[in-house]
C-alpha cells in the first residue's frame, strides 16, 4: 500500500470513457436527484450538479478502495453501491428510520449492513461533507468486500480505518485518499494529541474502552503510513485477521508488540501529524498537498499557517468571473485582530486591518500592470515587526504589524491558490 492512494489521469480518462458508454442516468424525484454511474447510485437532496459531483468522487474512490482492501464488494449481477445524501440531520434521521433501523444517535452518517446503503447529511463545510460521504462509503466497501457484511470486533479499527480513508484531496479530477490534508475543520490530529495521554492505551487496543475517534484515526494511520513513511509490514496481516472476526488485543501484541512498547513511537509520530494550515473563518478545502480553495458569498474568509513563518508564496488562479477579491493574510492575532491584502481583477489593491471591531485602511489604490492577469503570485515577507508584499514582483509595504502568522484571504469570492510554499 502506498502512503497515498492516487487516482491517475490515465485511469480517469478510462473512467470517463466508461461513463460515456454507460450513459449514466439522472432523474428527478421531488426534492431528490439520482445520479448513476458504473458502480454507484447516489440519491441526493440537492440539485443535479451536486449529485453529479458526488457521483464523480465516489466513482473515483472505487478503485482506490479496491486497491486498499484488495477485493471488490460482493454484489448481485447489476447491483450498484447505493449512497443517500440528506440536506439536514432531521431528514437524515427520517431516512435512516424509514429503513427499519433504530434511531441513529448523534452521528452525521451511518452504513447499515441490513440495507447495504450508506446514509449521510450535510456538515458545516463542503470539505467535511465530502469526508463524511467517503467515510460511510469506506464502511460500505469494507463490509461488502472483506467482512461478509459483518462488523469487526473493535470499533477503533473499523472507525479508524474509515476515518483514515476519508481524509482526502480532491481537485475536481484527481482524488487522493488517506492523506494528511493541508487543513480541516475536524482536526483529528489535534484531538488525538489532546486525548491520547488520557486513554488507557492497552484497553483501547483491546477494544475495551469507549471509542475515541481521534485516537482511532491516528492509530490506523500510524500503522498504515507512519512507520517511517511506509506501511507497517504486518498491517495487512492485522487487517485480514480483523476482517475475519479476530479480536485485536492478542493479535496486536503478536504482530506489533505490546501497547506499552508501541505507544512512545506512536505519540512521537502523532506530534508531527498536525495539518499545517488552520481555518480562520469558513470556508476552505484542500485540493492537493500544495493548493487550497477558498470561497465565501459575502464575508471575509481567511486561513493561516499553524506555525510561525517568515515567508509565504501563493499563486492565485484568476477566476473567470471578474467579481473576485483575494490575496493574503499578512497578520493574524485573533478573529477580531487581523490584516488582509486583497487584489481585484482590475489590479486594485486594498490593505485593511480589523481591530477592536473596526476596519482601518493601511493602503489602497491601483497597481499598473496587474489588470486582468491569468494568475497572480503573492510573496509575503516578515522581517522583525514589519511585513512587505510582492504581487507579480511589484512591491507593497512594509507595514508594522504584530505577530508571526501569515496566510490566505478572500472576500465574496471562489478562488484557488496553488504552489503554496512557506518557511
Amino acid at each position: 500500500m502506498n502512503r497515498f492512494c492516487r487516482y491517475s489521469q490515465r485511469a480517469l480518462a478510462a473512467l470517463a470513457a466508461l461513463f460515456l458508454s454507460a450513459a449514466p442516468a439522472r432523474t428527478e424525484t421531488g426534492a431528490e436527484n439520482t445520479a448513476e454511474g458504473p458502480r454507484y447510485r447516489v440519491i441526493v437532496q440537492a440539485g443535479e450538479e451536486r449529485a453529479a459531483e458526488m457521483l464523480r468522487v465516489l466513482e473515483a474512490a472505487y478503485p482506490l478502495f479496491q486497491k486498499h482492501f484488495g477485493a471488490k464488494p460482493k454484489l448481485k449481477k447489476g447491483e450498484k453501491l447505493e449512497v443517500r445524501h440528506y440536506k439536514s440531520k432531521a431528514d437524515w434521521v427520517v431516512g435512516v428510520r424509514s429503513s427499519g433501523a433504530p434511531p441513529p444517535g448523534s452521528a452525521g452518517g451511518i452504513y447499515l449492513p441490513a440495507t447495504k446503503v450508506a446514509y449521510f447529511h450535510d456538515q458545516p463545510t463542503r470539505y467535511y461533507t465530502r469526508v463524511l460521504m467517503l467515510h460511510e462509503a469506506a464502511h460500505q466497501f469494507h463490509y461488502l468486500a472483506r467482512t461478509k457484511n459483518k462488523e469487526p470486533t473493535a470499533k477503533w479499527y473499523t472507525e479508524g480505518l474509515a476515518e483514515y480513508l476519508s481524509w482526502h484531496h480532491w481537485d475536481g479530477s484527481t482524488l487522493e485518499l488517506g492523506v494528511r490534508p493541508l487543513l480541516s475543520l475536524e482536526n483529528r490530529a489535534g484531538a488525538a494529541i489532546t486525548t491520547v495521554g488520557t486513554v488507557d492505551f492497552e484497553a483501547f487496543v483491546a477494544g475495551d474502552t469507549k471509542l475515541d475517534r481521534g485516537v482511532a484515526w491516528a492509530l490506523v494511520r500510524y500503522l498504515a503510513t507512519g512507520n517511517k513513511g511506509k506501511p507497517h509490514k504486518k498491517f495487512k496481516a492485522f487487517a485480514r485477521k480483523m476482517d475475519g472476526g479476530n479480536k485485536p488485543g492478542s493479535l496486536f501484541r503478536k504482530l506489533f508488540g505490546t501497547p506499552k512498547q508501541v505507544k512512545p513511537d506512536f505519540e512521537k509520530w502523532l506530534a508531527a501529524e498536525q495539518s499545517p494550515w488552520v481555518y480562520g473563518f469558513n470556508e476552505w478545502e484542500p485540493l492537493t498537498a500544495t493548493s487550497l480553495r477558498g470561497f465565501a458569498k459575502k464575508q471575509y474568509t481567511v486561513a493561516y499557517l499553524r506555525e510561525p513563518a517568515k515567508n509565504l508564496t501563493a499563486t492565485l488562479i484568476a477566476p473567470k468571473k471578474q467579481s473576485w477579491n483575494a490575496g493574503v493574510l499578512v497578520h493574524w492575532s485573533s478573529p477580531d485582530d487581523y490584516t488582509v491584502a486583497l487584489l481585484n481583477y482590475g489590479g486594485f489593491m486594498h490593505v485593511v486591518r480589523r481591530m477592536e471591531g473596526r476596519w482601518q485602511t493601511m493602503e489602497k489604490g491601483p497597481i499598473p500592470g496587474l489588470e486582468n492577469q491569468p494568475k497572480y503570485t503573492f510573496q509575503v515577507f516578515r522581517r522583525g515587526g514589519e511585513v512587505s508584499l510582492l504581487v507579480n514582483n511589484q512591491g507593497l509595504g512594509p507595514w508594522e504589524l504584530p505577530g508571526s502568522t501569515l496566510g490566505l484571504a478572500l472576500m465574496s469570492s471562489d478562488v484557488r491558490f496553488v504552489a503554496l510554499n512557506w518557511k
